[in-house]
């Protein structure tokens, strides 16, 4: 797949390293917006559109964050604010700029 060539390339040539890729597909309810998680009744369907992320460790707890489709320049979030919890690693709370 070219594309995902493509955002592994962009990834090591702005970051200086190599990343893993994954990818979220595109969801939308047909019917029952917000209704799934309080018992009630959903057809969710399936998009060909998704979402990629280019994903590497870093030394400084730092998250940097960029968009090829939007072509911004990166940002960087502190981590530093995240808290684990037990050993799955959930969070509890969140992310801060």
């Amino acid at each position: 797949m070219r594309f995902n060539r493509e955002i592994v390339e962009e990834f090591s040539r702005v970051f200086g390293s190599e990343a893993k890729l994954y990818r979220a597909p595109g969801r939308v309810n047909v019917i029952g917006e917000h209704t799934d998680y309080n018992d009630g009744f959903v057809l969710p369907a399936a998009l060909e559109l998704a979402t990629f992320a280019a994903v590497a460790p870093r030394p400084d707890r730092k998250l940097r964050v960029r968009s090829l489709l939007m072509d911004e320049t990166s940002s960087s979030i502190s981590t530093k604010r995240i808290r684990r919890r037990g050993r799955t690693g959930a969070t509890t709370s969140a992310a801060r700029p």
